[in-house]
């Protein structure tokens, strides 16, 4: 006699502010965890009723912000570095970081960045060269450069993309974001993007951009959002392992 094989069955809820991944498998009790990005997973046996998992995560809310919490302060000290050698992911191409030394210009200390192939030309002086500082300012810096490039290729993908999916954003805010890539306020039709996209292929971020502004047609994560996607980014499945990856 053949056994009957079970198939994981996952849902995506909101539970309160925080988004949770409820994955229904063989497992006898509900299990709660933080992924390194900050997303919420859940795993519960089929036979829980959704109040019960909502529930559970509410009464650990105070917990999973703590976790998030956590993860963000240590993204954040982590950051990319600037220094000779290293790779910077940029639109998925990791570039080779090399720091020229050059003269101050008009007095002010300086730092500029150019990508060159497949290097990331960094040119510096003064404090951005030598000094106890130096790496954290560089740091700083490319961060800043990083989130420019994000911002100017965002800002020109989005009205292509707002007559694609029949949809008008109000503004494009972009930040640091350990649990989402993107978020849609589908009241102010305000979109924030994570600036993490800018280390991904553009695929990334059309991908989050149209997701988005889906949501401004249908807020839940259902068949006809997803059928929404489908119509105005085909291949979208793509991007979004892309992204999964990082959390894997």
């Amino acid at each position: 006699m053949t056994k009957r094989r079970h198939t994981d069955i996952a849902t995506s809820l909101t539970i309160g502010d925080i988004a949770v991944q409820v994955i229904r498998k063989r497992v006898k009790n509900i299990n709660l965890r933080v992924r390194r990005d900050g997303s919420v997973v859940v795993s519960a046996p089929r036979t829980v009723s959704l109040s019960q998992i909502e529930a559970f995560v509410s009464s650990r809310a105070d917990w999973i912000a703590r976790a998030q919490e956590r993860l963000a302060r240590a993204a954040e000290q982590s950051g990319t570095a600037c220094e000779e050698g290293l790779l910077i992911p940029l639109w998925g191409s990791p570039k080779t970081c090399h720091i020229e030394h050059v003269a101050a210009q008009d007095g002010k200390d300086v730092i500029r960045f150019a990508v060159e192939g497949d290097c990331l030309m960094a040119e510096v002086s003064g404090a951005y060269a030598h000094g106890d500082d130096a790496s954290a300012l560089r740091q700083q810096a490319l961060e800043a450069w990083l989130r420019s490039k994000l911002i100017t290729r965002a800002e020109e993908l989005l009205p292509r993309y707002e007559e694609v999916v029949g949809a008008r954003s109000s503004r494009l805010r972009f930040r640091k974001m350990v649990s989402r890539w993107g978020s849609c306020n589908v009241v102010t039709a305000a979109i924030t993007l994570n600036t993490e996209l800018v280390r991904y292929p553009q695929c990334c971020l059309e991908y989050i951009l149209v997701h988005e502004l889906c949501h401004l047609h249908e807020p839940h994560h259902n068949a006809h959002f997803y059928q929404l996607v489908e119509q105005a980014f085909p291949g979208w499945q793509q991007a979004r392992n892309m992204l999964k990856a990082r959390g894997a």
